[in-house]
């Protein structure tokens, strides 16, 4: 979830959330960012997230590409040797910044493999935004495709106005069905919420939407 609203969490019955930075929250369903790779000094988390939307630009996700992080992973597996990384949280478009989000996880596996000696064995992250269910169930099964290992969906919904109910309980359940955790966006963030002109709120005003009720349903 896209939201540092506790409340919101809570009525949505969330697992775990997230602010696109470390952050110093003490609930413990909170996992900390670091966006831009690098690597901070701080208590070893559980999770960690590392990068957003690398194969995309500014202000959407920090650009790096697969071998800048495979190296920079590497670093940060040497920090915090006992913490579980999610990483890459790709864009699925490509932006123009050498491809698509199953172009930068393969190629981001074949670096690390490369320099490391042994296989990738955490957790990548992907996004995935669309209009149609069944399309992003054809993407989802794409970035299953590139990796066998454990796979996070840190980022979906659905590029409707109004967002479709039917539509939005589908693609959730298919999410679930295909990765081990989601995390959908929701609009309520740090600094006023987004810049995409489509709703996505799961709970505005602290009051559950209809996409809201159908996600807690699930």
């Amino acid at each position: 979830m896209a939201t540092n609203r506790l409340t919101d969490l809570d009525l949505l019955d969330v697992s775990w959330w997230y602010v696109w930075g470390w952050g110093s929250y003490t609930d413990p369903r909170y996992i900390p960012m670091t966006r831009d790779f690098s690597c901070p000094i701080k208590p070893a988390p559980e999770y960690l997230l590392v990068g957003n939307e690398p194969n995309a630009v500014e202000p959407y996700g920090y650009t790096c590409s697969p071998d800048h992080a495979a190296h920079f992973v590497l670093a940060i597996q040497e920090t915090y040797p006992d913490t579980t990384m999610v990483v890459g949280n790709v864009s699925a478009d490509n932006w123009g910044m050498g491809g698509d989000g199953v172009w930068w996880l393969t190629r981001f596996l074949q670096y690390y493999e490369d320099i490391a000696g042994k296989p990738f064995d955490q957790i990548l992250g992907c996004h995935e935004y669309g209009y149609d269910p069944q399309r992003m169930a054809l993407q989802f099964d794409k970035y299953r495709d590139v990796y066998d290992g454990e796979m996070w969906l840190t980022e979906y919904n659905l590029a409707q106005v109004p967002i479709n109910v039917d539509n939005f309980r589908d693609v959730t359940q298919i999410a679930m069905n295909s990765f081990e955790r989601i995390a959908c966006y929701t609009n309520q963030q740090d600094g006023g919420g987004s810049s995409l002109p489509y709703p996505m709120d799961l709970c505005p005003d602290g009051v559950l939407s209809d996409i809201g009720k159908a996600y807690l349903e699930l």
